[in-house]
């Protein structure tokens, strides 16, 4: 993350503990203010449907269990979200330890998979 990242964040949280009249920031806070800055606010007013939801959540889970079981992941699940935030249904946020400058044919294929693991497990569990 950039300064002015870790700056958004800390003003939302700030922001948050004041509309909740705490005294000080705490890690729900932070952690709030952090999928709020990295993915969007969550979409409140968006009314979504049971069948939705689980749809997503299935949807979502599939991203996941490539992410923490494929044999060239190297990424944590931090966050599996299903409240609309941004233009998506949901989200996993996952971070790795290592930052890559480039791309391998290995590492293209692994994220094609990672995207397919949504629809694949909607088709398997749905």
């Amino acid at each position: 993350m950039s300064g002015a990242e870790l700056a958004a964040i800390v003003n939302e949280a700030t922001i948050l503990a004041t509309k909740n009249k705490q005294l000080e920031v705490n890690m729900k806070d932070l952690e709030e203010s952090i999928d709020k800055v990295s993915i969007g606010p969550a979409k409140k007013s968006r009314k979504t449907e049971e069948k939705e939801k689980i749809m997503t959540a299935y949807h979502e889970a599939g991203h996941a269990v490539i992410l923490m079981k494929h044999p060239h992941s190297e990424s944590k699940v931090r966050t599996i979200i299903i409240t609309p935030r941004g233009g998506a249904l949901g989200y996993v946020w996952h971070t790795s330890d290592k930052e890559y400058f480039s791309q391998t044919e290995d590492k293209l294929k692994y994220t094609i998979v990672c995207f397919l693991g949504g629809a694949a497990s909607e088709e398997l569990f749905l």
